[in-house]
């Protein structure tokens, strides 16, 4: 077990299994140039997580599975879209979306147009832009509450 040690802006330095890193051979939308993150886990009792880069410290992602938001979202991808993740079954694959806190959580919201998809097993993970009529800036505080102007898939 190789542990690694990384400087981090909210959490100082951060110690993990090297087996635990999240490889993103293409980057997330916006930082092509970040290809290595940890998942740290969130406030308690919450389904958030923190996807926090290893090698630019001030970069970390507040995550959350999409199904814990939003019961019926669908993420619809075509299986050769899949192909960098190197997935044995699409079923292998687990969802999370991107949360923004603009400074207050009230005015939170999800990016359910790109969410991130990860091959757990092998440790791999992309951003893909769905092809849906999903928002980039959808209200959490409706995901939250189950308002009927929640985004639905097919």
């Amino acid at each position: 077990m190789a542990v690694i040690t990384f400087p981090t802006t909210r959490f100082g330095n951060v110690e993990v299994d090297e087996a635990l890193l999240v490889c993103f051979p293409a980057g997330l939308v916006g930082f092509e140039h970040l290809r290595r993150f940890v998942i740290l886990e969130g406030p308690a009792g919450t389904p958030l997580k923190w996807l926090q880069s290893v090698d630019e410290p001030a970069i970390a992602f507040v995550v959350a599975d999409p199904v814990a938001i939003i019961p019926d979202y669908v993420v619809r991808v075509r299986g050769e879209d899949l192909n960098p993740l190197n997935l044995d079954s699409p079923e292998d694959a687990t969802v999370a979306v991107i949360i923004t806190v603009p400074g207050e959580l009230p005015k939170a919201t999800c990016n359910l147009l790109a969410p991130l998809i990860f091959n757990v097993e092998k440790r791999l993970g992309m951003q893909v832009v769905l092809d849906e009529d999903y928002p980039i800036r959808h209200p959490l505080a409706v995901c939250a509450a189950g308002d009927e102007n929640r985004a639905e898939g097919d």
